[in-house]
């Protein structure tokens, strides 16, 4: 993004990038619980745990990844984890790519010595005091195939010492929860649960407020008016995956028209820009105060050519 953008509303770094990044998640409210509630899991070996989201763009995966990084900052080259983003796998190929995640080797092509190296790997690694965890995103995927879910579930199994050698973190959609509680001996085994929902208005406002304040802005200034962090939450229904998506076009609006604050009408020129309406068209969460809105200065040709500029 260029650096004529951030330097005019005092920013060091994007702020609203739509990417996962742990460094800007905002941990609080009910991500800080869930995120406690996965270190604990890891921490004291609890074999297994459940994250789901009621709707897509939660912050599931910014969770995982920031457990990820706190646990490298702990455990260093003690924690081995692998991360199964597109569980689209067959038996097998699941098992391979455990393997090649845990043991830093490349898998071999039979399933059987695959778990074998798997467990050797995870003892040696169990007795010098480091962590292994296998994490399942987009885990929804996974509700037809039985198969796979059972081979999870029986590599949870693995033990030392009367402890579990490895964490089970499954992460997904809605289905999973039932998909997942309808077998009861897999269910048994994830002791922690947690399911997110979308972001009150007040963690809506404190996402993008904490964003802000990562990307180097000044504690002193406001730029969002409490009209606009109103709208944002409106439209985006507690999305935070929306929230990003909007509060960044709102500054790119605010930037071309070189506006001192994000206030009704810079939201709702974003918000048309995302639904894919004209600068005229109505919206039902700016319809009731459109009449009072300033008109445009600028044709939406003016606009678009900007966010193009910018964006590159």
């Amino acid at each position: 993004m260029s650096s004529e953008y951030l330097d005019y509303w005092g920013l060091k770094r994007e702020p609203f990038h739509l990417a996962p990044d742990e460094e800007m998640m905002y941990l609080g409210g009910q991500y800080y619980e869930c995120f406690e509630r996965l270190l604990y899991a890891v921490n004291t070996n609890k074999g297994g745990a459940l994250v789901v989201s009621e709707e897509a763009g939660l912050g599931k995966t910014t969770i995982l990844l920031k457990l990820i990084s706190e646990l490298r900052a702990e455990y260093g080259d003690q924690l081995r984890c692998a991360m199964i983003d597109h569980p689209t796998l067959t038996v097998s190929q699941m098992v391979a790519s455990i393997h090649a995640g845990l043991t830093n080797t490349r898998p071999d092509d039979d399933k059987f010595r695959n778990l074998l190296a798997i467990k050797e790997a995870l003892v040696g690694l169990k007795r010098s005091g480091g962590r292994a965890l296998i994490i399942v995103d987009e885990g929804q995927l996974l509700c037809d195939r039985k198969d796979v879910l059972q081979e999870l579930r029986i590599l949870l199994n693995l033990t030392y010492s009367k402890e579990y050698l490895l964490t089970v973190i499954l992460s997904g959609q809605r289905p999973l929860w039932n998909t997942v509680k309808g077998i009861p001996e897999f269910w048994q085994r994830l002791p922690v649960k947690y399911y997110l929902i979308p972001l009150t208005f007040e963690e809506t406002k404190a996402l993008i407020e904490c964003r802000l304040s990562k990307s180097g802005l000044d504690d002193e200034r406001d730029i969002f008016t409490a009209e606009a962090f109103e709208i944002i939450h409106r439209f985006s229904k507690g999305l935070p995956r929306t929230v990003v998506a909007l509060t960044d076009l709102a500054l790119l609006v605010g930037f071309s028209y070189q506006a001192t604050k994000i206030g009704f009408k810079e939201i709702s020129k974003a918000i048309n820009a995302m639904s894919g309406k004209g600068d005229g068209d109505s919206l039902p969460y700016v319809a009731e105060k459109v009449a009072a809105a300033p008109p445009d200065e600028a044709e939406p040709s003016f606009l678009k050519g900007i966010i193009r500029r910018i964006r590159g």
